[in-house]
């Protein structure tokens, strides 16, 4: 979150509370931890815009953590979320950065 103060997604994760700083839940830092050390394992496209991380990627990381059975459903639902929400802000930026360069 400090590295990215302009990311309204990312602020809201880190302080649910709003501006009141509020300690980020413990059980946070293990998903955005894993989407951080999976966030490239995805496919580009050639002219742009991006796919979400392959299950394979996410299942893996899951292993190699021990996350299994129910908490492998969640996990994998809430890299979903985070993700699914990482891919509007991505698609934002191209929109925004295509439209200043045409």
């Amino acid at each position: 979150a400090a590295d990215n103060p302009d990311v309204e997604w990312i602020q809201r994760a880190a302080y649910p509370a709003g501006d009141d700083y509020v300690e980020p839940e413990p059980w946070r830092e293990f998903y955005f931890e894993a989407w951080e050390a999976l966030r490239f394992d995805r496919i580009y496209g050639a002219f742009g815009g991006e796919t979400p991380i392959g299950y394979v990627a996410i299942s893996q990381y899951a292993r190699d953590h021990g996350v299994t059975d129910d908490d492998f459903r969640l996990f994998r639902t809430f890299m979903r979320v985070i993700d699914d929400e990482w891919l509007v802000v991505a698609d934002e930026q191209d929109k925004k950065a295509r439209e200043k360069a045409s």
